[in-house]
């Protein structure tokens, strides 16, 4: 499943995710993430009222608090829209199917 960015990094959730089920972090680039955010704001809470001027330094400030509980995944893989074949390549070698 996929769960939103916050899930990890509430009470144990990140422990749990990780005894049941696979965890991997997909992580973009941080410039990359900042424009997808900016283009669908007004759908995340948490972005939706902070000023315009300040909104790229603290999408910068949240991903810096998270980056600690995501980097417990088992696997982290940098992602990029130009490579979307590749990742889904190695994501199918990691799926227990494809075993």
């Amino acid at each position: 499943i996929a769960c939103g960015g916050g899930t990890p990094c509430f009470g144990d959730n990140m422990a749990h995710l990780r005894r049941h089920g696979h965890t991997i972090y997909l992580r973009p680039d941080t410039d990359e993430l900042i424009a997808r955010l900016r283009r669908d704001r007004r759908h995340r809470p948490l972005l939706r009222d902070i000023p315009e001027p300040w909104l790229d330094d603290h999408i910068r400030q949240m991903l810096a608090g998270r980056e600690p509980f995501y980097q417990q995944a088992h696997h982290t893989l940098t992602t990029n829209t130009s490579a979307p074949k590749r990742l889904i390549d190695y994501l199918q070698r990691l799926s227990p199917s494809a075993e």
